[in-house]
């Protein structure tokens, strides 16, 4: 996606975390619901070959990069309010 900041993004999504063991993030886009849990950290990355991503990162150590679309929503933060 051109003209989309992926890490204020990323960190508009982390805000969205609550406290406690068990972070859960939401995704709803348009090929349906997905819920993702014991999220620690969610971080945008810049790629300059191909599209922005958002990377979670797990309270147990692991990584998964998650692709984006604009009609992407984490946890209530839309992808298509951070394009311009």
């Amino acid at each position: 996606m051109t003209n989309f900041d992926v890490e204020l993004y990323a960190s508009q999504v982390d805000l969205t975390l609550e406290s406690g063991d068990n972070k859960v993030i939401v995704i709803r886009g348009a090929s349906g619901t997905k819920i993702y849990k014991d999220v620690k950290k969610v971080t945008g990355q810049k790629n300059f070959w191909s599209d922005d991503k958002i990377v979670f990162e797990y309270r147990w150590g692991g990584f998964e990069e998650i692709d984006l679309t604009p009609d992407t929503i984490m946890n209530g933060v839309k992808v298509s309010d951070f394009l311009e």
